[in-house]
């Protein structure tokens, strides 16, 4: 009988061509996707010549997670795969960032994860979402209002530039076809005991209540199938953006001295709008623009500012821009709390609430 978790985590190995003596970390967290990936991992790893390490990130949350660390240690230890356990204080991160436990837990998370990564040389990191999980991404980012690059979902292969100067490092989804219930059903037939952890039924976080009530119900209102189109979406979101990116690259190019960022108006407003966007919002992430800085109500108001050759304008996330003699500038700015203003009237308006592409 086949196996669709060890055939699909096999097509993408052999797909993604995995170095010789290259060493792979799989992220586990206990439940049944991760155990699933890291046994299919466990028994590919000598046919297909890889190392193999496991990493699990410790919350710091629960009073059982001690206990998960000493299961999951024996598990690995019957598997012959070291075991990187990291010790976060989520709820820490949480304060001193002032964000969500569920935003801290996932910073914790991947800076564990790269640091194992930096400390093994590994070629990639490993994790195991499924298509359940890109479903579920898909949807967050269309509530909270995102555009083609968000609806890219989380992407199979993507290479990741860690924080502190650390190598780059691959992260890669080799389940991302395998649905959640064929990662339960693995674990089932083998006799795995998975560690279920209590915050995944909190109706508190917005992806329990898109994992328990909204997808639910559009499965049984709207499509049956509603999860593998919302992956089949994100296939062709990706590959809609991938273009579209280096369309934008190539008809408007900008260079930066300092700090400074620059590039000629007349070819940014010789764009078609779909592309004159792109290149606005890939000026503002050059120029260190996160989150809100790259929100649609943020690029308007930078196109805007180009249009009518402001002199200067200021943009959410503290930039600069400034247009004079045709040429464009955009710059980070010291100040926090600088007044915008609104690309209708010219006046200083109250801060626009829409939501950040994803």
């Amino acid at each position: 009988m086949i196996c669709p978790v060890y055939t699909a985590v096999r097509r993408f190995m052999e797909s993604h061509a995995v170095p010789a003596d290259a060493t792979l970390i799989a992220a586990v967290s206990g439940g049944a996707d991760s155990l699933a990936l890291l046994h299919s991992m466990a028994s590919l790893r000598h046919e297909l010549g890889y190392a193999l390490r496991v990493a699990h990130v410790h919350h710091g949350m629960r009073a059982e997670a001690d206990d998960d660390v000493t299961r999951l240690q024996a598990a690995c230890d019957d598997l012959g795969v070291p075991l990187s356990v990291g010790y976060m204080d989520v709820p820490g991160i949480a304060g001193a960032q002032k964000v969500s436990l569920e935003v801290a837990g996932r910073l914790a998370r991947y800076g564990c994860l790269y640091d194992v990564a930096a400390e093994h040389g590994a070629h990639a990191i490993c994790t195991g979402h499924t298509l359940d999980d890109q479903a579920e991404t898909l949807l967050l980012r269309i509530v909270a209002g995102t555009g083609i690059e968000g609806l890219g979902g989380i992407f199979p292969a993507r290479l990741a530039v860690p924080p502190e100067s650390r190598a780059p490092v691959w992260l890669w989804r080799p389940l991302l076809e395998v649905r959640r219930a064929q990662t339960a059903a693995f674990c089932e037939e083998r006799g795995l005991v998975t560690l279920d952890d209590p915050a995944n039924a909190d109706p508190r976080y917005p992806r329990n209540r898109v994992r328990h009530v909204l997808l639910p119900l559009l499965e049984r209102e709207f499509n049956p199938a509603i999860r593998d189109a919302l992956a089949n979406l994100a296939d062709l979101a990706r590959e809609d953006e991938t273009v579209l990116e280096a369309a934008a690259e190539k008809v408007c190019p900008f260079d930066e001295t300092d700090g400074t960022f620059r590039l000629q108006a007349e070819a940014l407003l010789a764009l078609p709008l779909a592309l004159r966007r792109r290149v606005a919002r890939k000026l503002l992430r050059a120029a260190g623009g996160t989150g809100k800085a790259l929100a649609f109500d943020n690029v308007e108001r930078l196109l805007w500012a180009v249009r009518t050759a402001q002199r200067e304008c200021h943009l959410h996330g503290a930039f600069a821009l400034r247009v004079k003699r045709g040429l464009v500038t955009l710059e980070r700015i010291q100040e926090a709390g600088f007044r915008r203003q609104n690309p209708d009237t010219g006046r200083n308006p109250e801060p626009q609430t829409r939501n950040p592409e994803s």
